[in-house]
């Protein structure tokens, strides 16, 4: 359960670290997606020809911050019963498209990925939320 309630903070914090502006204008798209092959390949489709970030990919960086937050709200008010798989799925689903389109398969995407899905099944199958320990 504290894994589970770490990992929710993590990524609350996270996503509120990354509003400020500067990941969705310019880490997002020089540094998050240029290390992997596949956004490389795809890079005119976020880059204008001036290799400057374009208007739609800036607000999709903006998105995946609230999504990024959202999970980790969600995960916290698990108390609502049934709800709980909802977040964690938008949590691996970040952590997919990071694997893919993002940093690509660094440890630590890997090993996040891991605990969040090994945490949320013991809180699940326990039938406890994280506020009931």
């Amino acid at each position: 359960v504290n894994t589970y309630v770490l990992l929710a903070c993590l990524y609350f914090w996270s996503g509120m670290y990354k509003l400020r502006g500067f990941f969705h204008g310019f880490v997002f798209q020089y540094q998050f997606l240029n290390f992997s092959g596949i956004s490389w390949y795809l890079r005119n489709f976020y880059l204008t020809k001036d290799y400057l970030p374009r208007a739609e990919f800036r607000a999709f960086g903006a998105l995946g911050t609230w999504i990024e937050m959202l999970a980790g709200i969600g995960m916290i008010l698990t108390a609502l019963p049934g709800y709980g798989e909802i977040f964690v799925l938008l949590a691996v689903a970040m952590h997919v498209f990071i694997f893919f389109f993002g940093m690509g398969p660094f440890r630590w995407n890997l090993m996040t990925c891991y605990m969040l899905l090994v945490s949320s099944k013991l809180c699940m199958e326990g039938k406890m939320g994280p506020m009931d320990s």
